[in-house]
Parts: C-alpha cells; structure tokens; sequence
C-alpha cells in the first residue's frame, strides 16, 4: 500500500494543494482504510466483501470531508 505522504502528493498534483486543516482527517481515513483492507485480507474474506467494505467507508469518509469543507467555507 502507499504511505500516506505519497498518497497527498498524488493528491496535490490531481486538485491542487490539500488544505492544511484538512491533512489530520484525511490521513486518520487512510490509515482506517489500510487497516479495514489489512484485517479482511488477513482474515480470508474475498475480494468482493473487501470492496464492499471499502466502498461503504468511502462513503462515510466523503460525509466527513464534505462536513469539514463546508465548515472551513462558513469560516
């Protein structure tokens, strides 16, 4: 897996600079990624659970840092 520095340089170069207060929840969401994938991986589930769960806390992640967004704008 990529670490989470080499993931916000991909980031930049796709949407431009990452706001700074944005860094902490974007990284505890990597990491909480790695670890979902790691633990259903090491715990034999196959690749479509993985995805499934994946999927759904992509989803969480996106209310997160859409909540975030809108409250950095309303500042």
């Amino acid at each position: 897996m990529q670490d989470n520095e080499e993931i916000r340089d991909r980031l930049r170069s796709t949407l431009g600079e990452i706001p700074t207060a944005l860094l902490p929840l974007i990284e505890r969401h990597q990491d909480n990624l790695r670890l979902l994938v790691e633990t259903l991986n090491r715990a034999g589930h196959p690749p479509d659970v993985v995805r499934e769960s994946v999927r759904d806390l992509m989803a969480a992640h996106e209310n997160d840092i859409l909540a975030a967004l809108d409250g950095m704008e309303s500042k």
